[in-house]
């Protein structure tokens, strides 16, 4: 009988490495997803300053004239 031993243990190693059926396939939905965002402290305003005055007084007009060598 030690070749129907063998023949059993043969059929049981068989059925260890036999191919497990195929896995159903996983499907993953996300509901719902939060984003959330960091506030940093808001940072001084730099100071406006005015715009300093035209020190030859002149106009768009007159300093284009002036450019464009006095005609027009």
């Amino acid at each position: 009988m030690p070749g129907t031993l063998q023949a059993s243990r043969a059929a049981r190693a068989a059925a260890d490495v036999a191919p497990a059926p195929a896995a159903a396939p996983v499907s993953v939905t996300i509901g719902r997803v939060d984003i959330r965002a960091t506030v940093r402290a808001p940072q001084p305003a730099m100071p406006v300053r005015p715009a300093a005055p035209n020190p030859a007084g002149l106009s768009l007009d007159a300093y284009l004239r002036r450019r464009d060598g006095g005609s027009g």
